[in-house]
């Protein structure tokens, strides 16, 4: 009894930092390896070509979010006719889906939807990759 005891508690205590450690890494790139992605810098360049879609929950757009921007609830049953409205009233556009949230992973799902679906011109931007491979650069660059 008290073997299986230790056994379950190492497995929680195993889980509970692999999770954290994840989650701390907003790693949500090593589930989703086929969505394609936007940096900052592109986003700057190719602005009027752009339309951003915030795919949080009504709740937190109301209360932040970027100007400019459109609000499209993932969680929507909706979301799918809206996002092809929305490109369908932008051709030629690139639709840029976000989350304005840390360690948000409804972005990624988003995109995911969007391409098993045939919507091609939905790119993914996470400003956690961004900012992670800037802080990288700036590592190696001070070497």
């Amino acid at each position: 009894m008290k073997k299986l005891f230790l056994q379950a508690a190492f497995v929680a205590c195993f889980l509970t930092v692999s999770h954290a450690s994840f989650a701390e890494r907003n790693d949500w790139q090593n589930l989703f390896t086929d969505i394609p992605t936007i940096s900052l810098a592109e986003i700057e360049q190719r602005i009027d070509d752009l339309v951003l879609v915030d795919v949080r929950p009504k709740f937190d757009y109301d209360r932040k979010h970027r100007k400019g921007t459109t609000h499209m609830s993932f969680s929507s049953r909706m979301f799918m006719l809206q996002m092809e409205d929305l490109i369908s009233k932008n051709q030629g556009k690139t639709i840029v889906v976000y989350c304005d949230t840390d360690n948000c992973i409804k972005s990624y799902r988003a995109v995911e939807k969007c391409r098993q679906e045939k919507l091609n011109n939905v790119v993914l931007f996470d400003l956690n990759k961004d900012m992670a491979e800037a802080s990288q650069d700036k590592i190696y660059s001070q070497l």
